[in-house]
């Protein structure tokens, strides 16, 4: 049978930039951080926290050139 991983088990990191076509790429990365090899079920769900653990909004700035 397989043993689901719990949250708490689980450590996530932000991987290399991978830029293109003028964007920035970062992997999360997601290691089971247990003894024990555990499955991840569904889609992770990521939110932006500031060091007091609340959540915020990350702010949108566009330049546009004329034309």
């Amino acid at each position: 049978m397989r043993r689901r991983c719990h949250t708490s088990e689980l450590r996530a990191s932000v991987g290399a930039n991978r830029p293109g076509a003028g964007q920035s790429n970062f992997a999360v990365v997601v290691t089971n951080g247990s003894r024990r090899t555990c499955t991840v079920h569904g889609f992770p769900a990521v939110a932006f926290v500031n060091g007091k653990g609340e959540a915020v909004t990350p702010t949108r700035a566009r330049r546009l050139s004329p034309g």
